[in-house]
């Protein structure tokens, strides 16, 4: 059996895990949005702010849309799609 503190360093492991793997999901998405995005949005994007109206209501992947590294990792994907594929303001 584990003790309580080899149970709390376990959680905060497993809770890092989750947050890393809902940022990863968010990156595809994000990189994928961005090729549907519109000429304003593009811009919105180039300067480094996200419109609100891409944030997807589900994911395709599975992923937790309100976690806030899911969101996170959307809001960068888009940004380097941006970097890739358009023009941003780095």
């Amino acid at each position: 059996m584990m003790n309580k503190e080899q149970q709390q360093a376990r959680d905060k492991h497993l809770a890092w895990d989750e947050a890393r793997h809902q940022e990863s999901l968010g990156r595809i998405e994000g990189l994928e949005a961005y090729e549907n995005t519109t000429a304003k949005q593009r811009g919105i994007i180039a300067f480094g702010m996200t419109p609100v109206e891409l944030f997807p209501e589900e994911s395709y992947y599975g992923a937790k849309v309100n976690h806030p590294a899911y969101r996170k990792g959307f809001a960068l994907g888009l940004m380097d799609a941006a970097k890739t594929i358009g023009k941003m303001i780095a």
